[in-house]
């Protein structure tokens, strides 16, 4: 989702107005669209990305400006119990179309159960929504770019050593997001370093291990081989990585 992330999502807000949410009804109606964000308590980054759920709100917000809509927001909080009781008080509302940003899985199949009930169509952000269509990254066409990324800087950094490349983050999620984000990484980086193998640092789902993960890792590997990590949502400091270099 880079680059002009208002006009992006006034673009995305409009297509789905011109697809019709609904059945043709008389012209000049204003739709009801609920947001249901994936957490907006201050200061929390969402999945690694460096923004924040207050900042996804503010582009629907201006977004909506210029359409025929009136959104009602709802902040999940991360609470997979809360998303569910927001969906609900959304269905209440009689909305015409609820945008869902939510990560558990078993959270959003019972969403999709009540949606479906209600003959009320669901659209998913980033996570699957059963049955709804989903707006979200190309995760191994993402994952392709990081590899390739860090393969060049590892060529151009350290030529003729020898690399191991780090992958960190919730690596045992069954979901396939990770897993194709993982294969693109993997594919991008043997592009420039065919031989090059992985270690694997699993966060347990705890994205705050990750820097604890990778400083012993790389107390292992000092003065053996480079270290290539990467992250898959979860912030990296860089002077953990430079410290052993």
């Amino acid at each position: 989702m880079a680059g002009r992330p208002g006009l992006r999502r006034r673009l995305f807000l409009g297509g789905l107005l011109a697809c019709g949410i609904r059945p043709a009804r008389a012209e000049g109606r204003r739709f009801r669209i609920a947001l249901a964000n994936l957490d907006e308590t201050p200061g929390v980054t969402l999945e690694g990305l460096g923004f924040t759920g207050a900042e996804v709100r503010r582009s629907f917000e201006l977004a909506a400006r210029t359409l025929p809509v009136d959104m009602a927001y709802f902040d999940n909080a991360g609470d997979p119990a809360r998303a569910i009781a927001n969906a609900e008080a959304a269905i209440a509302a009689k909305i015409d179309l609820l945008i869902e940003y939510n990560t558990d899985r078993e959270a959003n199949a019972e969403i999709a159960r009540r949606l479906a009930a209600a003959s009320i169509p669901g659209l998913a952000l980033v996570h699957p929504l059963p049955g709804a269509p989903l707006y979200g990254p190309d995760n191994r066409a993402a994952g392709g770019i990081a590899g390739r990324a860090l393969g060049a800087f590892a060529v151009e950094t350290w030529p003729g050593e020898q690399v191991i490349g780090v992958l960190i983050g919730d690596l045992a999620d069954p979901g396939p997001a990770i897993s194709e984000r993982v294969k693109g990484i993997t594919d991008g980086l043997h592009e420039s370093l065919p031989s090059l193998k992985f270690a694997p640092l699993d966060t347990g789902g705890q994205p705050v291990r990750a820097d604890a993960l990778l400083a012993k890792f790389l107390q292992t590997q000092r003065g053996q081989q480079r270290v290539c990590p990467h992250g898959l949502s979860a912030g990296i400091k860089q002077r953990e990585i430079q410290r052993w270099q």
